[in-house]
């Protein structure tokens, strides 16, 4: 492997110390160390590799959606464009304000910095991580790195710092963080770790490095199970279930045993969250009606809120400026909010339809790309199989929180993407056949 794969992963395993990322002078000095190893690879020898052949319409969708964000915070745009609060702030003023599609140019701006960031990841995957042993070397980094942090809050939970690193906790005095502010995003970062675990134990050949793995898993499974985050704890045996799962299928070459091991892997799955729902996490569950109906009145008025700009949108990452124009008295909750606690809801606000279906579409063609080279091979695999997992988690999380947003979490579903696209796409036939059949993923 290249020395740039060498630093690449180093990014990829350090960027969670410093609070998952999730600040504005870390989503700086991300973007520049993502830029200077694009830079450094495109002088070197493996500029080649930075072609994305097999990506073309894909990549321009994306592109496409990276360019209207940046459209929608210019300002100067024609009258009719212009977001209705900026007319409403030039009415007092009498005086005409160079108004933009965003509410807020500056945190949409932001918000694309972060979205090109990813993209960077996921090239990076692909260009330097493609090799069989680079894709061996990402696992166990992601493994290595989630046990640390792991121990770290679980050596923070029984010292009682109560702490973040160098922050004393605001909040989650009883729960595990590591180095996350909130335990949700630790728990989906765990998530994808054990997904990684769950794979290279699959293939583990020597008890000592089999001893190892388990001693791992159990550790980071504690640690998010310490969290005591609902849909974290979910994810967290979701994830390495759907591995095996994926494994399971291409062993079980016969339709009925493919649905005898989703049978069995659910029902599993199903027990082990309804442990830990009625006994680690049973005040919590008790919480879930009220919040519930907090959230609810969110996406409520989130969906309405999206409708009132359909095409257009209100500016990509620009919820948190924008909801105090939608709030109402059915919040009473929590006094403010700076996400709408689901990304697709949020990003379709922002966006605009039109952007949020192109961004949507390319994704999922990049994840049934993995599929079906998931669902038709085992060996040099792994790769794929742990991006459609963790990547899943996060976005399955998401729907009730923002974990893809998280810096930590984001680039490392991007670069696991990125590896994963280079060996799928290299390997795959057309991949038509998900989509007119979805019969394939239970027959041979």
């Amino acid at each position: 492997m290249p020395v740039l794969g060498w630093v690449f992963l180093a990014f990829l395993a350090l960027a969670p110390l410093p609070l998952g990322g999730n600040r504005p002078i870390f989503w700086n000095l991300n973007a520049l160390a993502l830029g200077a190893l694009l830079l450094a690879a495109a002088a070197g020898p493996l500029r080649a590799r930075l072609g994305l052949a097999g990506l073309g319409w894909p990549l321009a969708l994306m592109l496409a959606v990276l360019g209207w964000i940046i459209i929608q915070a210019l300002p100067g745009v024609p009258a009719a464009l212009v977001h209705e609060a900026w007319l409403s702030a030039a009415a007092p003023l009498g005086m005409a304000l160079p108004g933009s599609i965003s509410i807020a140019p500056d945190a949409t701006l932001a918000a694309a910095l972060r979205l090109l960031s990813d993209l960077a990841a996921f090239w990076l995957g692909w260009a330097l991580l493609r090799g069989a042993r680079a894709q061996g070397l990402l696992l166990t980094s992601i493994a290595c790195a989630a046990l640390a942090y792991s121990l770290y809050g679980l050596l923070d939970m029984a010292m009682g710092w109560r702490s973040v690193l160098w922050l004393l906790k605001q909040k989650y005095h009883g729960d595990l963080t590591a180095t996350f502010i909130n335990r949700n995003h630790f728990a989906v970062y765990g998530a994808i770790a054990l997904a990684a675990v769950a794979e290279l134990l699959c293939g583990a050949r020597r008890p000592a490095r089999v001893l190892l793995l388990v001693g791992a898993g159990l550790m980071i499974g504690l640690a998010v199970l310490l969290t005591h985050s609902r849909a974290g704890v979910a994810v967290a045996v979701a994830a390495p279930a759907l591995v095996l799962l994926l494994r399971a299928m291409v062993v079980a070459r016969h339709w009925v045993w493919r649905l005898a091991a989703i049978a069995a892997l659910l029902l599993a799955g199903l027990a082990a969250i309804a442990t830990a729902l009625f006994t680690v996490l049973a005040p919590r569950v008790a919480t879930i009606g009220s919040e519930a109906a907090e959230r609810l009145a969110v996406w409520r008025l989130s969906w309405e809120a999206l409708w009132q700009r359909p095409l257009l949108g209100h500016g990509f990452g620009a919820f948190e400026e924008l909801f105090p124009m939608l709030r109402d008295d059915s919040l009473r909750v929590w006094p403010s909010w700076d996400h709408a606690h689901n990304i697709y809801l949020e990003a379709a606000l922002g966006l605009g339809l039109p952007a949020f279906v192109a961004l949507a579409v390319a994704i999922v063609w990049l994840l049934c790309s993995c599929l079906r080279v998931a669902l038709r091979e085992q060996r040099e695999t792994a790769v794929v199989r742990v991006a459609l997992a963790g990547f899943l988690a996060a976005a399955a999380q998401s729907a009730l929180e923002f974990s893809l947003h998280i810096p930590a979490i984001s680039l490392l579903v991007a670069a696991l993407l990125g590896a994963a696209a280079a060996r799928a796409l290299a390997r795959e036939a057309p991949i038509r056949q998900v989509f007119i059949d979805p019969a394939v993923i239970l027959r041979d």
